[in-house]
């Protein structure tokens, strides 16, 4: 296999670019406050470079923000795949033994914590877990999920999207917890008067935990009952596929929302979520999420309530029928409203503070 090199500029300390914009999306990123690129302020550790997926995504995300904030950072993936999209913020393995000095360390999956243990040894960097959801729980690899516990009780600081991962990391012995949440991307999702067609929408995962064998057996009947049942993402087995009038696959975040503003009602059965970002995204858009009762949103909204329809058993499919029934009486627009606070510019902005904090030891931990 073709191991993939991403570009690292070693900048000379008489030499200072002043911008980059290489995939930034038009933004102009200030180059680190003149810091050797030798000297990294902050480094993410992540499991791998497909930077399409969830997790992996708002990482990168949060580096873009950081570096546009003026903060020197790059990213090290453990698996580096040859397909997947390039990014200049990444260092390969060779690129990292250049690097001279490390502040902070935001470490992202139980995959990634091996590596950051030595990076912690080498440079006596800061360690920050991002934890976006309970890995320790669904990693099939034993080892990845004790360092995963390890992590959560060591490191300095466990940065959480949701409270109920602040109080699970709290249970297993964190030490300091700060919960910023990161929510939708209010650029991209925003209420739409549209007529939309009596359609529903499923996000697929693979992962057991999603939910998604519960419900593919019900989709006939939601069909013959009249609703157009379309979906995106991921199938463990691809003929499965045959079940929807249409199936998208993998796609982005601007064809999901052309997809949301034509569609009535979300049906997402995962129970088990760090935060829950597809229902935002829909909610936002004017979809009416209908989710399988958890935790992830608990407190996290204005009035206490959570504004979605929540069903206790995806297995039978009365409740979901009749789940179905009561979000079609529900006002899409004031449910959009209801999330608005949950957006990404307030989550990133916080986490942005919370580096800054750090870098400068005005946060206690």
């Amino acid at each position: 296999m073709k191991k993939i090199i991403f570009s690292l500029r070693i900048v000379k300390e008489n030499e200072m670019p002043t911008t980059n914009k290489n995939n930034t999306n038009g933004k102009s990123f200030p180059s680190g406050s003149g810091t050797s690129q030798k000297h990294l302020q902050a480094l993410f550790v992540i499991p791998n470079n497909k930077i399409e997926i969830g997790g992996i995504q708002t990482s990168v995300k949060l580096a873009e923000d950081l570096r546009f904030s003026g903060i020197n950072v790059k990213i090290v993936s453990i698996v580096e795949d040859p397909s997947a999209v390039n990014n200049d913020l990444f260092l390969n393995k060779e690129g990292l033994n250049e690097i001279q000095s490390i502040k902070i360390l935001i470490v992202c999956g139980a995959e990634s914590v091996n590596l950051s243990n030595e990076l912690y040894k080498k440079f006596n960097s800061k360690r920050i877990l991002l934890m976006q959801g309970p890995d320790h729980y669904f990693t099939p690899d034993w080892e990845n999920s004790k360092n995963f516990v390890s992590a959560i009780r060591n490191f300095e600081l466990v940065v959480t999207i949701s409270n109920f991962l602040t109080d699970l990391a709290k249970q297993i012995g964190a030490r300091n917890t700060k919960c910023v949440p990161l929510g939708f991307d209010d650029n991209i999702f925003k209420f739409n008067e549209s007529n939309r067609v009596r359609q529903i929408v499923i996000p697929c995962r693979s992962n057991i935990e999603k939910g998604l064998k519960i419900l593919l057996p019900q989709i006939p009947e939601l069909r013959k009952k009249g609703w157009r049942v379309v979906g995106f993402g991921d199938l463990e087995n691809p003929n499965t596929a045959e079940v929807f009038d249409k199936f998208y696959g993998r796609i982005d975040k601007l064809k999901i929302y052309e997809i949301f503003i034509e569609s009535k009602i979300l049906l997402d059965p995962s129970f088990m979520e760090g935060l829950g970002l597809i229902p935002l995204e829909a909610a936002a858009s004017g979809v009416v999420p209908i989710i399988s009762k958890r935790h992830s949103y608990d407190g996290l909204f204005n009035n206490g309530l959570i504004p979605f329809i929540e069903i206790d058993d995806f297995q039978i499919p009365e409740k979901v029928l009749s789940a179905i029934e009561k979000a079609e009486k529900l006002n899409p627009e004031k449910i959009s409203k209801t999330v608005q606070d949950l957006n990404w510019a307030k989550g990133s902005s916080n986490f942005v503070k919370v580096i800054n904090q750090l870098l400068t030891n005005s946060l206690e931990i």
